[in-house]
Order: structure tokens, then C-alpha cells, then sequence
């Protein structure tokens, strides 16, 4: 019965160690849904642009060395007034509109969106 014990106890710890290490991963790992994109920055990289853009995947996130962003990519209904338009026989007109608005997911229109909108540094060329 005395060496069941120390068993017990290494596979008590093993145990432990494993849940630990799941709940890690669940926390640090970053899933993007195909709607949106994440955008990572803050540490040091290889790429031209300072940061990198994750669309429709997973993207493991450092807490402390690295920012996560995030930008939808839904479409944007916009409802438009305007009053007191004239017209060209000098009538006044109330204009009402509906637009719909959508960023661009391609790569120079979502690189500029992402400066622009997200306030992520754009590294300059050397």
C-alpha cells in the first residue's frame, strides 16, 4: 500500500502539470474569425511593416512584448441627412441616404486601413 503513494502523487502532479499547460495555451492562442483580422505588434520583426496581420486563422499573442489589435471587417451601414441642399434652381432639398461601407481586405487597402484606423506605427524604410 506504501508504494501506491508516491504514484498517486506523480500522477496527481502530471496531472496538474498537463491542465496547466492547456489552460495556457487556451489563453495565449488567439483564434480569427473570417470577418476580421487581428493585427499583432510591438516586438521587433523581420517585416517591412513593423507588425502582422492574421485573417481567418490562429496567432499565438506574448503578453508583454507584443500588442493585439483587432479590425472588423463586416460591412458598415451608414445613414446620411443632409438639409438645406440646394439644388440648381436654388430649392432647398433634405437629402436622406443609406450607404454601406466595407474595408477592403486586400493588401495595400487593409495595410493603410490598419495605419490609418488603428493607430499601429508604420515602420519607415531604411
Amino acid at each position: 500500500m506504501n508504494d501506491f503513494i508516491p504514484i498517486l502523487i506523480v500522477a496527481v502532479i502530471i496531472a496538474v502539470g498537463v491542465l496547466l499547460v492547456i489552460m495556457l495555451i487556451q489563453n495565449l492562442l488567439i483564434v480569427v474569425l473570417p470577418n476580421k483580422v487581428l493585427v499583432i505588434s510591438g516586438r521587433s520583426r523581420q517585416t517591412a511593416v513593423g507588425y502582422r496581420v492574421v485573417r481567418g486563422g490562429r496567432a499565438f499573442r506574448i503578453p508583454l512584448l507584443k500588442k493585439v489589435s483587432w479590425m472588423d471587417l463586416t460591412t458598415i451601414l451608414l445613414d446620411l441627412t443632409v438639409e438645406n441642399a440646394c439644388s440648381r434652381g436654388g430649392i432647398p432639398l433634405k437629402i436622406h441616404a443609406v450607404a454601406d461601407v466595407r474595408i477592403n481586405g486586400g493588401d495595400p487597402q487593409l495595410g493603410n486601413a490598419i495605419e490609418r484606423f488603428l493607430a499601429v506605427p508604420h515602420r519607415p524604410d531604411p
